[in-house]
Formats: structure tokens, C-alpha cells, sequence
């Protein structure tokens, strides 16, 4: 879609998206693993829990390390494995790779991290045929230029990730799609109250009064994502929280009108 609407305009160079430098790797089962390794990998890792995040030899629980390989492992009661694996790989390195070749580049990766061994042999273990591989693309909130692309061309308005993607690190992206959603809705429901279909002059307005008021938060949200920097300390976790959490949506729409 943003390439239909900035084509021909100055905004063209925007169209596609910008790769974030990191991949993920997953594989969302892993059943043929011996008992030893099952047992090292709950004694060490996992200790009752379903899910983990692995950062070299240990938990991490809030890490701000963003060039650095992480792994997400989780069981089910079956005592099948999976998980995802995040690092920033060059996308040179990932063009054409699957299957023993993606499980091959999975342990390397996590053998430069220092990864234990316990964990390079349950990636070595994975099916070929479900190991899969995403690279994560950003479009950027904001870009360092006065020609700052605008999210909407005639009665064509961009939403969520066509807006301002992002990599799933903060669990936001499904979260502000939303919040872009119900404020485009109270927007467009006061054109229809006012049959204003036809007036491109308030359509236009309508939409610039959504971008004035997501792109502001979507700025911090994105910059949140990208650098993990709520997990840095109490304080911005904290300051992030009132900026995303603690807001009346309900009341935010009231003043649009």
C-alpha cells in the first residue's frame, strides 16, 4: 500500500521497508530428544517453567543488549521443545537458507554467543522441514528529514504496521494497529455523521489530525522497541508505562472532536 500511494511523489524512497538487522529463527517442535538433555535443559533453563529467555549461559530477564543473539525456549506437556531465536545477521547471510542450512547458521550463531552446548544440540536437533526464518522490517515512525512522509494520500490513510512496523520485541505493534484503528473509526464516523464523503478538504483534515496525534507515541514505541530501553532500569520502565499504559483511549478521542 505504501508503495501504490507514494508512488510519484516525494515520499517514493519510503515505500519499502527498512530491515531492522535482526532475524528470527523458530522451529515450533522438537520431539525426538534424548532424556538427558531434556532433564539439563529444565534443571538449568526452564525449573518448571513453560517458557524462558536465554541470553549466553543464562535467564535474562530484562536485557537491553539489542546486537546480541537471544533465544525465547519453551516445553509442552508433551515434552516437545521449541523456540525463537533472535539475531542480527547481515541479510546477505540469510538469503536462500532453510532447512539444514538455517539449522547449521542457528548453531553457529549461538555458538559465537557462548550459547552452552546443551543448547546448540537442541537447535542441532530440529526438523529440517519446521525450521523457519523472519527477517523483521521497520517502517519508521519518524525519518531525519524535513520531508517527513506523510501516512495518508487522498482517501487512503496507513495504519499499524504499514504506519510504523516494528519488530515484536516489546509486544506493541498488534497493540498500537489498535489504537490507530479505534482512533481512525471516531474520525471517520464523525465524516459520516456529517456527510462529508464527498469533502476532500475535511477527509484531509480528519486524517491529519490522526497522524498528529499517533505519530508523536509511536515515535517513543518504536524507539522503546528497537532499543529495549524500558527494561533498562525502574525508572523507564516506569516513564513507559504512563506513556503507553495508563492512557484513556476513550477520553484521547473525545478531543479529536
Amino acid at each position: 500500500m505504501r508503495q501504490v500511494i507514494y508512488k510519484d511523489t516525494p515520499y517514493s524512497v519510503y515505500s519499502k521497508p527498512e530491515y531492522s538487522g535482526v532475524v528470527g529463527i523458530s522451529s515450533g517442535g522438537i520431539y525426538e530428544i534424548p532424556e538427558a538433555l531434556s532433564q539439563e535443559l529444565q534443571d538449568q533453563f526452564l525449573q518448571g517453567s513453560r517458557v524462558v529467555t536465554i541470553l549466553n549461559q543464562q535467564i535474562a530477564e530484562n536485557s537491553t543488549e539489542n546486537e546480541t543473539t537471544r533465544m525465547i525456549l519453551f516445553s509442552r506437556q508433551s515434552g516437545q521443545y521449541g523456540y525463537l531465536i533472535h539475531t542480527p545477521l547481515p541479510l546477505e547471510l540469510l538469503a536462500g537458507k532453510s532447512g539444514k542450512e538455517l539449522i547449521d547458521l542457528a548453531v553457529l550463531e549461538l555458538k559465537k554467543a557462548e550459547f552452552p552446548d546443551m543448547i546448540q544440540q537442541l537447535v542441532a536437533l530440529s526438523s529440517p522441514e519446521k525450521i523457519i526464518q523472519r527477517p523483521y522490517y521497520i517502517h519508521r515512525a519518524t525519518v531525519p528529514t524535513s520531508n517527513q512522509p506523510k501516512w495518508n494520500m487522498g482517501r487512503v490513510v496507513l495504519a499499524g504496521d504499514a504506519a510504523h512496523g516494528m519488530p515484536p520485541f516489546m509486544a506493541q505493534g498488534a497493540n498500537q494497529g489498535l489504537e490507530d484503528a479505534a482512533v481512525m473509526t471516531t474520525l471517520v464516523a464523525e465524516i459520516h455523521k456529517q456527510n462529508q464523503w464527498d469533502d476532500m478538504a475535511a477527509i484531509e483534515t480528519a486524517f491529519s489530525k490522526y497522524e498528529a496525534l499517533r505519530r508523536p507515541l509511536m515515535e517513543r514505541v518504536q524507539y522503546a522497541t528497537l532499543t529495549r530501553l524500558p527494561l533498562s532500569s525502574g525508572q523507564h520502565r516506569q516513564e513507559y508505562a504512563q506513556q503507553v499504559y495508563t492512557r484513556n483511549i476513550e477520553e484521547i478521542m473525545q478531543t479529536l472532536l
